[in-house]
């Protein structure tokens, strides 16, 4: 049987092991670093429509997406809209994937889809840059970003 202060100490313990590097010069005086091991980031996009409407948009956090060189991004694509949508996403000028864009996907109504692509080394993707996206559905743009950290 689990109680309320088991499932607060599992919480715990799952957070704990998600820490990453704060970075910056802390009791250990060191600077930040690249994580020991390649990460897959999510960057969850929900495709709405507003009741009553036709349109569907691309909803995602205010804030930059954080990275390191070489981690995964999973544009994850959440289509909660009343018909398939065609999802185009390009980079608003650098582009710091190994692979060259547009990328495209077809997102079936009710499902969800991901486009993964891949940060560069540190010649093309320069830390503590704040890379623009543009997101196009049925024509219209969405701008998430992305930073690449040191």
């Amino acid at each position: 049987m689990r109680t309320p202060q088991a499932a607060c100490w599992l919480l715990l313990f799952a957070l704990a092991g998600c820490r990453q590097d704060s970075g910056g010069k802390g009791a250990g005086g060191g600077a930040k670093s690249h994580p020991d091991n390649i990460r897959n980031r999510p960057i969850v996009v929900v495709l709405s429509q507003k009741k009553n409407a036709t349109v569907c948009e691309a909803k995602f956090g205010n804030l930059a997406q954080h990275a390191f060189n070489g981690d995964v991004i999973s544009w994850e694509f959440v289509n909660n809209c009343d018909a398939d949508q065609a999802v185009e996403l390009r980079p608003d000028g650098d582009n710091p994937f190994t692979s060259d864009s547009p990328w495209s996907k077809t997102v079936k109504a009710g499902k969800i889809d991901s486009i993964a692509t891949v940060i560069a080394d540190a010649d093309s993707a320069r830390p503590g840059t704040v890379y623009k996206f543009s997101i196009f559905i049925d024509g219209k743009k969405f701008d998430p970003k992305l930073e690449i950290d040191p």
